[in-house]
């Protein structure tokens, strides 16, 4: 069997493709996989199965690109950069630069809105929106399906009502 730092080298090429296919951001994705790798090198996973060290390292990195997302949201508002990555499947929106800047501080207000919900419910909030399972979801925050319904509940419930004000 491989050395874990050698399935950590090899599995870096596929974390970076999936960084820069949610952030479409090169420095933002090399961020996020540098900071997966140093946390998995840090916190060693107690099994040694290739197949699962990858699943856990795709699941830090989904964590490491939310904080690039929340970090430069902050850091950034006014570029517009953040509402151009969210809004990449809509041209139209990019065309108008009312809606555009419209959108980049709805991006902003989420961020905000997101960081104000308990840590369980913004993490399940967060998977759930970036494609993750229910039984992926359940396995990283080590809740049943129900609970997970719950948590996604009432983070839906507080982020229409902390969002309300942007749509109104």
């Amino acid at each position: 069997m491989k050395d874990y730092t050698a399935n950590l080298l090899e599995a870096r090429d596929a974390l970076y493709r999936a960084a820069r296919s949610r952030l479409r951001h090169t420095d933002w994705a090399e961020e996020a996989v540098a900071e997966t790798l140093l946390a998995a090198l840090e916190r060693r996973p107690a099994f040694d199965d290739p197949g699962r060290v990858r699943a856990w390292l795709f699941g830090i990195l989904r964590h490491k690109v939310v904080d690039q997302l929340r970090l430069h949201v902050r850091a950034d508002t006014d570029s517009g950069e953040l509402a151009e990555l969210a809004l990449a499947d809509a041209p139209a929106t990019r065309s108008d630069p009312a809606q555009h800047a419209c959108a980049s501080q709805f991006i902003a207000d989420l961020a905000l809105a997101l960081d104000r919900l308990p840590r369980p419910q913004s993490r399940a909030f967060v998977l759930r929106e970036g494609g993750c399972s229910t039984d992926e979801i359940c396995d990283e925050l080590g809740v049943t399906p129900g609970h997970l319904w719950v948590l996604l509940h009432r983070a839906r419930v507080r982020l229409r009502q902390d969002l309300r004000a942007h749509m109104g």
